[in-house]
């Protein structure tokens, strides 16, 4: 089944925030002060669109959709990254397991610089600590780990960025409406870690 995407060109948000957590645990502080922290292999996309202006007939009748759809949470969505594409897509260099967090692809068109978002399936990763190896090949880790596993020569797209999410809580559709039929929304998501 393919998972329907968010309707951006409809219900595009002023703002948007994308963040990744929880990323570390701490234990109580010793009698010596120090506490230890420790990086936890549960990472999850926590997305917020604020100020979505719905003000058009045509976009209430989509919100009104959409809220259906979504059924408080229910269904998931593919949630687009608003004013992140970079354009030039990658190829896997090497397979790459459940679990990885260190990759290296073929990329011709543009370097993979730390803090590039990227997308395989409809799972959204975030890269850091990257080495150009020569020949357009670049390595480099990222979060969260991989969720599903990557085969040799398959396309990690670096461009049309997103996740698959669901909604954070059964209440997100609520529009608030002038009477008018004016209204603003903030939709939060958190990522939908299934993989049916």
């Amino acid at each position: 089944m393919t998972t329907q995407p968010w309707p951006i060109d409809y219900l595009k948000p002023r703002s948007a925030t994308y963040h990744l957590a929880p990323r570390t645990t701490a234990g109580t502080v010793s009698t010596s002060g120090f506490t230890q922290r420790v990086s936890v292999p549960i990472h999850a996309w926590l997305i917020t669109y604020e100020d979505i202006l719905v003000y058009s007939e045509e976009q209430i009748r989509v919100w009104d959709a959409y809220e259906a759809y979504l059924d408080g949470g229910a269904t998931p969505i593919l949630v687009p990254l608003v004013g992140y594409a970079l354009g030039a897509n990658a190829l896997a260099v090497g397979s790459f397991p459940v679990g990885a967090t260190v990759m290296t692809v073929y990329r011709p068109d543009a370097p993979v610089i730390s803090g590039n978002h990227f997308t395989v399936g409809e799972r959204l990763y975030r890269s850091f600590g990257t080495t150009d190896l020569g020949g357009h090949n670049y390595s480099f880790s990222f979060r969260p780990p991989l969720r599903d596993a990557i085969p040799s020569g398959l396309a990690i797209s670096f461009d049309m960025l997103h996740v698959r999410c669901r909604l954070a809580s059964d209440d997100e559709m609520t529009l608030k409406q002038t009477p008018g039929r004016y209204g603003t929304a903030t939709v939060r998501f958190v990522e939908d870690p299934n993989t049916d």
